[in-house]
């Protein structure tokens, strides 16, 4: 590890694999995830779409978790939270989730497309309408 970083605990190890692998992992995964939920066969389809979904809602819910604002105890005992940190909660959560994880999954959903599958005639050679 780099000098005066250290990980011990496992939310820790969470953090650091999020932050430091997840950036550079991450865009191919959701993008070999976001060809794959265009294929043509429904079991591939199927399970890349809901590992698709369950790997944003994971990195959100992590990073919301995360990134939550501590509040600030006033005289009165109330906990009060102040507008920015909720701000800067919703951009991290918006820009690393939205950026690394689905925007990679939907350009290539999107570029890979769906094409139709050829009408087999009689003969075994696909029919041109």
């Amino acid at each position: 590890m780099m000098p005066g970083f250290s990980v011990e605990s496992p939310g820790e190890w969470l953090m650091a694999m999020l932050l430091f692998v997840w950036p550079l992992a991450g865009p191919v995964v959701m993008a070999a995830l976001g060809a794959a939920s265009r294929s043509f066969r429904v079991g591939l389809r199927r399970t890349a779409v809901t590992v698709s979904a369950l790997i944003v809602l994971f990195v959100m819910t992590v990073l919301l978790i995360a990134s939550y604002p501590e509040g600030i105890t006033t005289f009165g005992g109330d906990q009060r939270y102040r507008s920015e940190d909720f701000r800067d909660m919703v951009m991290v959560v918006v820009g690393y989730a939205g950026v690394v994880t689905i925007l990679p999954w939907l350009v290539a959903y999107l570029v890979v497309g769906r094409r139709r599958r050829p009408v087999v005639g009689d003969a075994g050679v696909p029919d041109r309408p």
